[in-house]
């Protein structure tokens, strides 16, 4: 491998990183603008995205937090009443999580503040050179979630 190809690998991480950062900020910052907070939408969107009835550790695991910290927002979301727990029917000692009608109605704001803020931050871009870059971002992102497995073992 050259040093120019070396460079370009370790600059992609790099600016990987940087954009990932940079949209969640600009996303947060449009979605504050509508009244939404961090804590709000994340765990709203990934239950939505997972469909009712989700257990608490498969949605922290989905959203990328830990369960005590998953517990806490479910709190503050379900006395909002945005979303409910509800006793599993195979197993009385767990609970599942579903979005009330109010909590689908905040994800519809949600997702209509996202739809504006990629329409932003996408600009000019052609449909066929997101869904190309789509493509290499889940080649990517398969890759990475084989080697997490392989290293858990």
């Amino acid at each position: 491998m050259s040093h120019h190809q070396a460079s370009a690998r370790i600059r992609f991480g790099y600016r990987f990183v940087t954009l990932s950062r940079r949209w969640r900020r600009f996303v947060d910052m449009r979605l504050a603008e509508a009244g939404l907070t961090d804590a709000t939408w994340v765990p709203l969107m990934h239950l939505a995205q997972s469909g009712d009835g989700v257990s608490q550790k498969l949605l922290a695991e989905r959203a990328g937090i830990d369960t005590s910290t998953l517990v806490r927002l479910i709190d503050i979301l379900a006395k909002k009443e945005l979303l409910e727990r509800r006793e599993d029917p195979e197993d009385r000692r767990a609970r599942k999580i579903y979005l009330t009608t109010a909590g689908k109605a905040q994800i519809d704001a949600i997702r209509a503040t996202l739809e504006t803020a990629e329409a932003e931050a996408l600009g000019d871009l052609s449909d066929v050179e997101l869904e190309k870059m789509m493509e290499w971002i889940e080649v990517i992102e398969q890759r990475l979630m084989n080697k997490i497995e392989e290293a858990r073992g």
